[in-house]
């Protein structure tokens, strides 16, 4: 499942309803949120629950986007600036957020599902974390130490 993040009092309900869904087996693949926050110092639920997989965003040369939320809370980082999307008015648009990065990781756990039968969602957390690839940029000295530098990925390339 993906969700969207915030705070306020339906999101704690939202954030019951992950745990359960995590016990379960189910893996919640939740937005960071596109506020530029340190979710160490913030309430951002469900994002910043241990069962959900957080995902934050880069931009096109795998920078953190300066919009993205971060922090030791953020699990992974995938594509979240100018996404190549459909349009509600047809065709297709760019869009920028954590939610399109979101959709990535999402797919790359529904890929790793199709080709193998988890029994727990942290199992599945710890593979695509694995299958992630690092970058190593410069972070920001004001706060952002922590943030992760996984990168979603498959783990394969095309040769």
């Amino acid at each position: 499942m993906s969700f969207r993040s915030g705070s306020g009092s339906g999101y704690e309900a939202i954030a019951v309803h992950v745990r359960r869904l995590a016990r379960s087996g189910m893996l919640c693949v939740c937005s960071a949120g596109n506020h530029s926050l340190n979710l160490d110092m913030a309430t951002f639920l469900p994002a910043e629950l241990e069962e959900t997989l957080c995902v934050g965003s880069v931009d096109r040369v795998d920078c953190l986007a300066s919009h993205s939320n971060y922090g030791r809370k953020v699990d992974i980082l995938a594509p979240g600036v100018k996404v190549r999307t459909a349009s509600v008015t047809g065709g297709y648009c760019l869009e920028t957020g954590t939610s399109f990065a979101c959709g990535f990781v999402s797919g790359i756990v529904a890929c790793e599902l199709s080709r193998e039968n988890f029994l727990t969602a942290d199992a599945i957390k710890t593979r695509v974390r694995n299958l992630s690839r690092r970058k190593g940029w410069t972070l920001h000295p004001l706060g952002m130490r922590g943030t992760t530098r996984k990168i979603a990925s498959l783990g394969r390339t095309n040769t």
